[in-house]
């Protein structure tokens, strides 16, 4: 689960400070600190624009809290997607067609799978394919 900045209200920080805050928290943003940490050498007039003060406002915790919530759901989904992949190497291990169970899963989403079944089954029969049962 992703930590709080530690930012406060209306508190001047640079751009530094929060790339700081993001790193702490992520992959990403450990890289973009690597990064600018490699690129750091610039001549001193552009470093100086670059460290001006940022007040964080109303609209940039607002922005600040939906990046947040975006970064939490990723986490979600990320660890939904691993329980999917477990289960389906178990389901692998015990012999079951992954191919075949790919589909069903695809056929069980659809709205009307009985009309796409049957959609199927007639190109089969025009292609003279035997493999259809029944």
């Amino acid at each position: 689960m992703t930590k709080k900045l530690r930012l406060k209200e209306a508190e001047p920080v640079t751009p530094f400070q929060v790339i700081a805050e993001i790193a702490e928290r992520t992959e990403a943003g450990a890289k973009l600190q690597k990064t600018l940490a490699e690129a750091a050498y610039q001549p001193p007039a552009q470093q100086d624009a670059f460290r001006q003060v940022i007040p964080i406002d109303a609209a940039g915790r607002k922005l600040l809290q939906e990046i947040e919530k975006i970064e939490r759901l990723e986490e979600d989904k990320q660890a939904i997607m691993a329980d999917q992949a477990e289960i389906l190497a178990e389901m692998k291990a015990e012999g079951y067609d992954m191919a075949a169970v790919r589909d069903l899963i695809r056929l069980r989403k659809m709205d009307d799978p009985e009309t796409r079944l049957a959609m199927l089954k007639n190109y089969v029969e025009r292609l003279g394919m035997t493999c259809w049962p029944g």
